[in-house]
């Protein structure tokens, strides 16, 4: 996976998601948040198996495909960015992040391991 998008775009996103994510989380892929790309737009995804979040913001797509990141890292990083282009590139277990001459990368969680719909029991009241 390997996208480009602007810092304001990812800071926003990664805010909106960010907020269900608990600081202790019952499991580690909890405290994740599901990128997927694809299609010039890129979907940022967290749950905590009751509600899920997700936040769709157009990107420049390299490469499609997903990837799990630690929430909380990714929050505080896309804080942190410059007004300007942001360059993500996730393969091998690690996702890389870069921004002008600012780079950090960290290690992924699985996407298996991250809860679909499927996952959850939808109860619905007529």
């Amino acid at each position: 996976m390997k996208f480009t998008i602007s810092s304001a775009s990812l800071a926003s996103a990664t805010q909106t998601v960010t907020n269900i994510v608990s600081d202790r989380p019952t499991m580690a892929i909890l405290g994740g948040i599901l990128i997927t790309t694809g299609d010039g737009e890129v979907t940022f995804r967290t749950t905590d198996m009751t509600t899920s979040v997700s936040a769709t913001m157009s990107a420049d797509i390299d490469e499609p495909g997903e990837a799990v990141v630690s929430a909380r890292m990714m929050r505080g990083i896309a804080k942190s960015l410059p007004d300007a282009v942001v360059e993500i590139d996730a393969s091998d277990d690690v996702a890389r992040l870069t921004c002008q001459k600012s780079k950090w990368s960290q290690r992924t969680l699985g996407v298996i391991d991250f809860p679909t719909w499927d996952d959850f029991d939808v109860v619905s009241e007529a």
